[in-house]
């Protein structure tokens, strides 16, 4: 009798312990994810990108943003190295501008690993600000350089007039 109650007993605190440690578990991911979607509530309006270093010394601000039922595409290349810097303010599409505000900035930021480019010689560093529809503004030093290409291949259609 006294060894089936030994077991017994062993089951249900291992039973307990399960219980208590699934719902510590449930309780980081729910706080997680209310995080997590009281940013995503407010659609990103903005996004400006200041990517610097690089092999080639870059300096070059992005930005994109609405104004008057208006989208833009801001270019600033400040590196004054390879002649005269070019800049210049493009008014985009909405269909373009839907396309840079729904990219998955929030990936970008929970992938960051700021050790990983204090390794590198010649890392491209970025210092951006990402504005929600409610105001919010977020700060960040995530890489961005799957946004940077996005603005890149767009900024291209328009420096060689081929949008059409």
């Amino acid at each position: 009798m006294r060894v089936y109650f030994t077991i017994f007993i062993s089951i249900l605190l291992a039973a307990i312990s399960c219980i208590f440690l699934s719902g510590c578990n449930n309780t980081n991911n729910v706080k997680n994810d209310s995080v997590r979607s009281a940013k995503s509530d407010s659609e990103i309006v903005s996004i400006n990108i200041h990517e610097t270093g690089g092999e080639d010394g870059r300096n070059i601000e992005w930005k994109v943003y609405s104004q008057n039922d208006s989208f833009f595409l801001s270019y600033s290349d400040n590196n004054k190295t390879y002649g005269e810097p070019f800049q210049g303010i493009f008014e985009i599409t909405e269909q373009e501008y839907q396309t840079i505000m729904s990219l998955d900035y929030q990936k970008y930021i929970d992938e960051y690993d700021e050790s990983f480019s204090e390794n590198i010689t010649d890392a491209v560093y970025f210092q951006s600000n990402i504005t929600h529809e409610n105001g919010d503004t977020e700060a960040t030093n995530a890489i961005m350089t799957e946004a940077t290409i996005k603005l890149q291949e767009l900024l291209n259609e328009y420096k060689n007039d081929n949008h059409q």
